[in-house]
């Protein structure tokens, strides 16, 4: 579906630019086919020839954009209510991280101090690097950053770090800001 029409896209675009970014999607086959779907209805075919006749009669191109900004506004919808479930999975596997750390304290186990052990660990392995860097022996940038993103499962695990802290973080590493390979910051 998604073949037949990547030739009508650029007669769509200047009804829809989002038209591009809609069928790219992970569902994009399945908006391309409701996209399909419109077109035929109103256009009476899928070919370019047919929607450029098409939005040659006002009414039937106002019709096909209105029905288009649908599609759009239900794909949108989709994609925040994928955004939002995957919200509520993060903050539930963070809370049942913590609750079986704390169900395992109540119930006197010693493996209620394996994240603090952990923890401690990885906290006792950043010393050693920093102290190695301090001393003027050279540490890999890929053992730097090994070292940052265990410290930053740390923090995450022990305060709980949200997912506009883990979106702003994706964001500026994808800016200007990030680092440059083989850099220091």
């Amino acid at each position: 579906m998604l073949a037949a029409l990547i030739p009508l896209v650029s007669l769509l675009a200047p009804l829809i630019p989002s038209i591009g970014r809609l069928i790219s999607g992970t569902d994009g086959e399945q908006v391309a086919g409701k996209i399909a779907d419109v077109v035929t209805t109103i256009a009476g075919g899928t070919t370019p020839d047919d929607l450029h006749a098409a939005l040659q009669d006002p009414s039937k191109a106002s019709e096909l954009l209105v029905q288009l900004q649908r599609i759009e506004a239900e794909a949108e919808k989709a994609r925040r209510d994928a955004d939002a479930a995957e919200l509520v999975a993060r903050l539930a596997d963070v809370s049942g991280a913590r609750s079986q750390t704390v169900e395992l304290a109540k119930a006197g186990s010693p493996l209620a101090w394996g994240a603090a052990a952990v923890s401690m660990f990885i906290l006792l392995v950043f010393g050693v690097v920093v102290a190695a860097e301090i001393g003027g022996y050279p540490v890999s940038e890929m053992t730097r950053r090994l070292i940052e993103y265990l410290l930053i499962a740390v923090a995450g695990y022990w305060l709980g770090s949200s997912a506009g802290s883990a979106d702003k973080s994706r964001l500026l590493g994808a800016g200007p800001l990030a680092r440059q390979p083989g850099g220091r910051q």
